[in-house]
């Protein structure tokens, strides 16, 4: 897993409720701009991170599936 993808696992883990788009960015930032919607979008495909709600309560969560995937990468890199 690329280090991005695990930064936004990383910041939705730590998130009770869901993210929005631009609170999830600058959680992340900085980070090359056009890195940060291919990175959604495998993270998406892969079913990492899922779109919950709509509007102002709607926004990212990540899925169990992702956080297994990123207990696997921290224990990969202690």
């Amino acid at each position: 897993m690329r280090d991005l993808e695990a930064k936004i696992l990383a910041s939705l883990a730590e998130e009770d409720e869901p993210l929005s788009w631009v609170g999830l960015v600058n959680s992340i930032c900085p980070w090359p701009a056009g890195e940060i919607p291919d990175a959604f979008d495998e993270l998406l495909a892969a079913g990492l991170i899922e779109v919950v709600g709509a509007g102002v309560s709607g926004g990212y969560v990540i899925t169990d599936a992702g956080r297994a995937a990123l207990a696997t990468t921290t224990e990969e890199r202690s």
